[in-house]
């Protein structure tokens, strides 16, 4: 069977990526998840004066967008192939400098949950504003209807279900999954210090803005 993953073992753990699909023309529903992204951050992040951090640069997307909006970004990956500015694993690179903001989505639940939740309480120490994150429920929607008539309010239906187990291979985690409930992992996030400024959901996807209320604490 071919190897769909590169594969590096930290601590016994087994982190997988890949590049390849970053090459290949992606999906309509992740389009759709790029314009979420940068929709959970308008408004809060301010071009040509903030600067963010990206976690995880997948297509280089969100990078490049931010970039030609006049923000500086730097950004680091476990990936060389996706040349990120920092090659490093997140759950053991020492942050030597802080950063306005972070950007981390679709990368958090590819991490063990308790590095995640390490990393959670590290943000206060490396980001100053806020903290761009997503998180997968485990979830099918399996129903929607939308319907958009003029003077009408739009009508939206929708039918989700819990698929009760995870079916992404490269995913360590997700939230309504065994014991990692949406509702503990936001109580994890007050705990850390981050409160939910913004919250948008896409499909399975939860979009947070989490602000840092005590940058530098600890």
């Amino acid at each position: 069977m071919t190897q769909k993953y590169r594969v590096d073992v930290v601590d016994g753990v087994e982190y997988k990526y890949d590049a390849a699909w970053t090459r290949k023309l992606e999906a309509r529903r992740h389009w759709e998840f790029y314009w979420y992204q940068q929709k959970l951050m308008e408004g809060l992040v301010v071009p040509g004066k903030d600067g963010l951090l990206e976690m995880g640069i997948g297509s280089g997307f969100a990078a490049n967008y931010c970039r030609s909006k006049g923000l500086d970004v730097t950004t680091i990956d476990i990936d060389d192939e996706k040349k990120p500015d920092i090659v490093a694993n997140v759950v053991t690179y020492d942050f030597e400098r802080s950063y306005d903001h972070l950007m981390a989505f679709e990368i958090l639940e590819h991490i063990p949950y308790a590095e995640f939740e390490k990393i959670i309480r590290k943000i206060p120490h490396f980001v100053r504003k806020y903290a761009f994150i997503s998180l997968p429920r485990n979830e099918n929607v399996v129903f929607k209807f939308d319907l958009k008539i003029p003077r009408i309010p739009r009508i939206n239906l929708e039918w989700r279900r819990l698929k009760k187990a995870i079916t992404t291979e490269a995913h360590h985690w997700e939230m309504d999954f065994g014991e990692h409930t949406v509702a503990s992992v936001e109580a994890l996030f007050e705990d850390a210090g981050l409160g939910v400024a913004r919250q948008l959901t896409c499909d399975y996807i939860r979009f947070y803005a989490l602000e840092v209320r005590n940058p530098g604490s600890r």
